[in-house]
């Protein structure tokens, strides 16, 4: 009795949902292993004769904890240790299993083993699973010491689900039904632990100074500076000598403590609570985003690649009449006639000028606020779609969607102080940010490149700060695949590819080339972003991944499209709605569409099939115009191909390829459909070669682009 009521009293453990620990028959107890904590802790509020089951070693060397609780000692490796659990089931006793047979030591799920997926099956008793949380984080108790900020006595907590039971799956072999319940009991307890880990409101700044408060000396971010060619000049011979000079690097502390300066200074200046932010990947912009978090304001991130008439349409959808930028930026960036451009629609405040102002009596109150709760009103975040298929919409993102989509994430990826992720996309494009806000609300320590252009630079830099995640989209990927050494990616041991569809010349050079097998994921800036993504654990060639933990889906049929349909998703992540253009603020639907066509298979794979808009329909069939670019790529040997449909007055709609090879023809394109078979209402009508292929910022085709240069052509 003794040691369960010691952890009781020192942890003082929470548990959500005790009602549903009840069962009238025996069952089997689920949970997720954080630590030598958790078998005790549920101890306390399990039935008393519930038999755990419990690691051989584990068992013998902590027999006293469990002193009083009937345990059962077993070595995942021996097949026969399943003999004694379905004994205590039958004898109408509940069982407690971690189905990962170990602590976890990745700060995340690991792999189940298929025992207790045999007993439920062999049996039909339910699973009641449990999450727990905090356990992780016990000094002396955890596998993750080094890895995870620890402390004596974290908060931890229980929070349990809904029983279940597998599904018969009338067919299988008892093989593939172990498989596939396991997998089944994987995707049940990350739901749950989703679920479990989201607080009912949220303040993203507030979020910050808690792990600010935990771990407050960690390195959290290094900046790649890029000097103007002034300044180049000045240092260029210490830079030859020691290239440390180009980076500067933040603790937690020293991060939060800009962000309260700044966040002083910018209530004392800016009275507005939308601000447009025109930044690049920078510590600048991060402790932007979090001051104007911090002071209850909105801030609405500009794309900079955008034409001038494009970012102040942008600026009037989203009633931005204040910019915040830098005189450095712009100055680099050669962006002056874009901010001039934009000074006629809002005010153009530069953050050398804000910081100006902060003297030593606003460093006094960030002295006295650094421990105090953040207490102003959650603003929300604006971001604006890529225009890639039309005129920018502003998307509003509340807290609680950014922070549902870090939590989805970090159960996808495992996530430790160990990991350096490496991050050259632009914040305003969802992807960039998101990754901003995992590594300052996880502990992850990153690298912030101002520009995913620098092809070899990005490459050197990866082998040089030991990077162990890349995000990037096709493009770049392919780019940093085409310059790296390989052994520059030495230490990466995730490449995920997001925002376009990953090509496959890209996944086979790298598999060939650095023996790094890229991971592609899905998502839209509407869902903050990220939908579904490929893991080591959850992979499937092809597909993008399986939906992230909390995303619920449907599939609306799509005439002359037989398999699959447009997805549709429902999901803690997906935005408060629009920003209309003339229109205003549009709430988001419950059932959100997402204008893509994908399938999902069994095991809840995503394949995408093409955007909506993407197909055409040519003598009452439906075309993907992706199928055709990818036949397109093959009959014609390169890689750089884009298919577009037009309108035609004999057909309704008709396919043309573009392409920077001037030595193809389109009797190629012809003679590849006919020799494979392939049906003759997709053939593309023409070809055209163009010097460059229109990319916008974030990396995607510019298809909107495309099409009006053809239909300009065919005028």
């Amino acid at each position: 009795m003794i040691p369960a009521l010691l952890p009781k009293a020192l942890y003082s453990p929470k548990i959500i949902n005790k009602e549903k620990l009840e069962s009238k028959e025996p069952c089997i107890y689920i949970a997720n292993h954080t630590s030598l904590l958790d078998a005790v802790l549920l101890s306390i509020y399990l039935p008393k004769n519930a038999v755990f089951v419990a690691n051989t070693e584990i068992a013998v060397k902590y027999a006293w904890a469990m002193k009083g609780k009937e345990v059962i000692a077993v070595d995942p490796m021996n097949p026969y240790s399943i003999r004694g659990m379905l004994k205590v089931l039958k004898s109408g006793k509940s069982l407690v299993i971690f189905p990962e047979g170990r602590i976890t030591v990745t700060n995340n799920l690991m792999k189940m083993y298929s025992g207790v997926t045999y007993l439920s099956l062999k049996t039909g008793a339910k699973l009641i699973p449990i999450a727990l949380n905090g356990g992780e984080k016990a000094k002396k108790l955890t596998y993750l010491e080094g890895k995870v900020p620890t402390q004596w006595f974290p908060e931890v907590s229980l929070f349990v689900g809904d029983a279940f039971n597998l599904p018969e799956m009338e067919g299988a072999t008892m093989r593939q039904k172990k498989e596939m319940g396991t997998h089944i009991i994987y995707r049940k307890l990350q739901n749950l632990l989703f679920e479990s880990r989201m607080p009912k409101q949220v303040h993203l700044a507030e979020m910050f100074r808690q792990r600010v408060k935990e771990a407050p000396d960690l390195e959290i971010v290094e900046e790649m500076k890029v000097q103007s060619k002034k300044d180049d000049a000045k240092q260029n011979k210490k830079k030859k000598k020691q290239g440390k000079e180009v980076f500067t690097k933040l603790t937690l502390k020293d991060l939060w403590r800009k962000i309260l300066g700044l966040s002083i200074a910018i209530d004392n200046q800016i009275l507005q609570d939308r601000v447009g932010v025109l930044l690049p990947t920078s510590i600048a912009n991060m402790t932007t985003i979090y001051a104007l978090f911090h002071s209850g304001k909105t801030p609405a991130l500009l794309n900079f690649s955008m034409d001038v008439s494009t970012l102040t349409s942008c600026l009037e959808t989203g009633s931005i009449n204040v910019i915040i930028t830098s005189r450095s930026f712009v100055e680099k960036g050669k962006l002056q006639p874009l901010i001039d451009g934009c000074s006629k629609k809002a005010e153009i405040v530069y953050l050398e000028d804000i910081v100006s102002n902060i003297n030593a009596f606003t460093k006094s109150q960030v002295l006295l606020q650094e421990n105090k709760k953040v207490t102003s009103k959650a603003g929300d975040l604006i971001l604006f779609t890529s225009g890639s298929e039309g005129t920018p919409k502003g998307v509003v993102l509340s807290h609680e969607n950014i922070y549902a989509n870090v939590q989805q994430a970090r159960l996808m990826i495992d996530l430790t102080k160990e990991e350096k992720i490496l991050n050259a996309l632009p914040m305003f494009h969802s992807l960039g940010l998101i990754l901003v806000f995992l590594s300052t609300l996880c502990h992850v320590p990153t690298v912030l490149v101002p520009s995913p252009l620098m092809y070899k630079a990005i490459p050197e830099l990866a082998y040089d700060l030991k990077a162990t995640i890349l995000v990037g989209t096709s493009t770049f990927l392919s780019a940093y695949g085409r310059y790296a050494n390989p052994y520059d990616f030495f230490k990466l041991r995730l490449a995920i590819c997001g925002g376009e569809k990953l090509q496959e010349h890209v996944y086979q050079n790298w598999v060939d080339k650095f023996g790094i097998r890229i991971c592609e994921g899905y998502g839209l800036t509407e869902t903050a972003p990220l939908l579904s993504l490929q893991t080591p654990m959850l992979y499937k060639k092809g597909s993008v991944g399986c939906l992230v933990p909390g995303v619920k889906h449907q599939l609306e049929k799509v005439e002359g499209i037989e398999e699959g349909g447009k997805l549709k998703v429902q999901a803690p992540n997906l935005m408060k709605g629009y920003l209309l253009h003339e229109t205003g603020f549009v709430e988001a639907p419950e059932w959100f569409d997402t204008g893509d066509v994908v399938t999902v298979d069994d095991w809840g794979f995503v394949t995408i099939q093409g955007r909506a808009k993407q197909f055409v329909k040519i003598g009452g069939e439906m075309v993907s115009l992706a199928v055709v670019e990818e036949y397109a790529k093959s009959a014609l040997g390169v890689d750089d191909v884009v298919a577009v449909g037009l309108s035609d007055k004999r057909k309704g709609e008709k396919i043309e390829l573009v392409t920077t090879s001037s030595d193809v023809t389109i009797q190629m394109v012809r003679d590849y459909w006919r020799e494979k078979g392939i049906n003759p209402l997709s053939l593309p009508a023409k070809i055209h070669t163009f010097k460059t292929i229109p990319i916008l910022g974030s990396g995607k085709v510019n298809k909107v682009e495309i099409k009006k240069q053809l239909e300009k052509i065919n005028e």
